[in-house]
């Protein structure tokens, strides 16, 4: 007899093609849920701002405005933290600058 809890489960979507339910991620969801980013919750304007300013980077107002002040102090960030220094805050940039939003400032 087959074991049917190791058995892939066959599978068929509305349209009638079949689905691969060993496939870790359904094709619909554009979010990454792989491991590397599982968890991560983007940070808010206003915290990128208040960690990149009590890091001594940002000299701006915390207004929630990621403009063009904003974008090259979170470059500049990425720049001396050894990160890809595209100006956007992902799930890496993130990890090393969140540790400066509830300091104080320098």
């Amino acid at each position: 007899s087959v074991d049917s809890a190791s058995a892939p489960t066959n599978m068929v979507t509305k349209a009638g093609t079949p689905v691969d339910t060993s496939a870790s991620m359904p094709e619909q969801v554009a979010v990454d849920t792989t491991a590397e980013t599982a968890g991560y919750v983007a940070p808010s304007p206003q915290d990128i701002q208040q960690a990149l300013k009590n890091a001594g980077i940002y000299t701006g107002a915390v207004d929630g405005n990621l403009g063009p002040a904003s974008k090259k102090a979170i470059t500049e960030f990425q720049q001396q933290n050894g990160l890809t220094a595209d100006g956007k805050v992902g799930k890496k940039t993130w990890e090393k600058l969140k540790v400066h939003l509830n300091q104080s400032q320098q």
